[in-house]
């Protein structure tokens, strides 16, 4: 049985928002303390890995990892899939499930109903992150073999595709096959933005976390 990898890439110098990874969201918890934490919830997945970059400002990010007791790998900073490519070497999944770190609210049951969609469907790629898909952006993520992504490396990649690592496969549907998971009716608001890519993202996040009830 194919084993599965919840792979989180983060680092710390994102254009709109540096250091945002390690910015507090909700009593206490950062960014991506709460990515993954929530991921580590979701039951589909056999192990959960840290990709970041070799850059030393990212150190906090892999002690971050250490003590929520996660894998990780380090490689280029802006060569994505490599990264991707380091942690299936390293650790041999034979499916990557691909977690943003911008998204603190990922939805742990969305990514185990993602897995079985993906496997029921025998595809290459599937995600439930677009909004077509219809869930708020920030609870769905992107699922593909791990022989899809090392297959990728035979390809002449410009930069942009090294970054945005399946963004190959979405602008090349013909070379793949690909499922789109529809998201529940109740689930149904494609319109509203969870993750956190800019400083206005972010004080929204917080102001929301702020209204929570206390556990």
């Amino acid at each position: 049985m194919n084993t599965i990898a919840g792979v989180i890439q983060a680092r710390m110098d994102s254009n709109r928002l540096p250091g945002k990874s390690m910015t507090k969201i909700c009593e206490g918890y950062n960014l991506l303390e709460m990515v993954i934490l929530r991921t580590m919830k979701a039951k589909k997945l056999d192990m959960i890995i840290l990709a970041t970059s070799e850059n030393n400002n990212c150190d906090p990010l892999v002690e971050l990892a250490d003590r929520l007791g996660i894998l990780t790998v380090r490689g280029s900073e802006r060569d994505v899939l490599s990264r991707f490519v380091e942690a299936i070497e390293q650790y041999n999944p034979g499916i990557v499930v691909r977690v943003c770190a911008d998204n603190p609210l990922i939805d742990p049951g969305e990514i185990d109903k993602l897995v079985n969609f993906f496997q029921e469907g025998q595809y290459d790629y599937a995600a439930n992150n677009t909004p077509d898909c219809g869930l708020p952006d920030g609870f769905g993520c992107e699922i593909l073999h791990s022989d899809t992504i090392i297959n990728l490396t035979a390809k002449e990649l410009d930069i942009g595709y090294l970054e945005h690592v399946t963004s190959y496969i979405t602008s090349n549907p013909g070379q793949y096959s690909i499922g789109w998971l529809k998201a529940e009716p109740e689930l149904c608001l494609p319109e509203l933005k969870l993750d956190i890519d800019t400083k206005s993202d972010l004080e929204k996040m917080q102001r929301f976390c702020s209204l929570l009830p206390e556990n």
